[in-house]
C-alpha cells in the first residue's frame, strides 16, 4: 500500500488568482474588475522575481564571487540569502 493522508488535512490547491480574490475578500473588497486580480498577479510575478534576483545576489556576495564575474556558475540559493534578499525590499 501507498502512503495514506488524512483527508482533513488534505487542501484542494488554488491558483494566484483564487488566492488574491480570497485576499481581497478578507480585506472586504468584494467589488472589482478583473483587471484589477491580473494587474496584482503581474505585481507578485514581478516581486517575486525582484526578490529572487537579489537572492542570487545575496548567495554571490555569501560566496565571494565578485560581482562583475559572469563566468561564474549561478549559486544555490539558501534560505540565509531568501530572507536577506527580502529583508532588503
Amino acid at each position: 500500500g501507498g502512503a495514506r493522508t488524512n483527508p482533513a488535512r488534505v487542501r484542494p490547491k488554488i491558483d494566484d488568482s483564487e488566492r488574491i480574490v480570497n485576499i481581497l475578500n478578507s480585506m472586504g473588497v468584494y467589488d472589482f474588475d478583473n483587471r484589477v486580480v491580473q494587474m496584482l498577479r503581474e505585481i507578485l510575478h514581478r516581486f517575486n522575481v525582484d526578490v529572487i534576483r537579489e537572492a542570487v545576489w545575496c548567495a554571490r556576495h555569501r560566496l565571494g564571487i565578485k560581482a562583475d564575474d559572469n563566468t561564474a556558475p549561478v549559486p544555490t540559493v539558501e534560505l540565509q540569502d531568501l530572507k536577506l534578499a527580502l529583508e532588503m525590499k
